[in-house]
């Protein structure tokens, strides 16, 4: 999104000629292919000020699971899962993400995006809880696709599918 402003996309798209101007700061995390295919499409169809995140692989910190998988010397596989969020309540998704090494670094060459079902353990559901930002949630019990906890006062709902967090269940 710093880009946005650099370039002045306020109001505006990306032209190629911001694209080509935007572009050479991909060099460090980004093969030449992705940055002369897929990066551009998404840049000139979805970014504006801000850029929509959703064709943009997800931070990792707050992933229920990352696997790597070596498919080459030279190439990697990581794989994400998310639990829904404020931004995306009805979904859980899985980000993939495939690294080439290239030029002496590890860089992105491809990503692909799945929205997914989740079969949320107890324990991950407490996790999910407290990165919400609820202290220390206690379980009470599995109910109807969601397990219940309370927190801070009140009851939380955390569904088994997707993750979402409810107040007052």
């Amino acid at each position: 999104s710093a880009a946005a402003y650099d370039f002045n996309l306020e109001g505006g798209d990306v032209t190629d000629a911001i694209y080509e101007a935007m572009k050479v700061r991909f060099n460090n995390f980004a093969t030449q292919s992705y940055i002369d295919g897929d990066l551009k499409v998404i840049a000139k169809e979805y970014c504006y000020l801000g850029c929509d995140a959703f064709f943009f692989p997800h931070n990792f910190e707050g992933a229920l699971a990352v696997e790597v998988e070596e498919v080459r010397a030279d190439e990697l596989k990581l794989t994400a899962k998310h639990p829904a969020d404020i931004m995306s309540s009805d979904v859980a998704f899985m980000d993939t993400v495939y690294l080439k090494y290239d030029d002496a670094l590890w860089k992105v060459d491809r990503v692909n995006y799945e929205e997914i079902t989740l079969a949320l353990t107890q324990e991950q559901a407490k996790q999910i809880a407290t990165d919400w930002g609820y202290t220390n949630p206690q379980f009470v019990e599995a109910r109807d696709g969601s397990f219940i906890f309370k927190a801070d006062g009140m009851t939380l709902s955390v569904n088994k599918e997707t993750g979402f967090v409810e107040e007052g269940a």
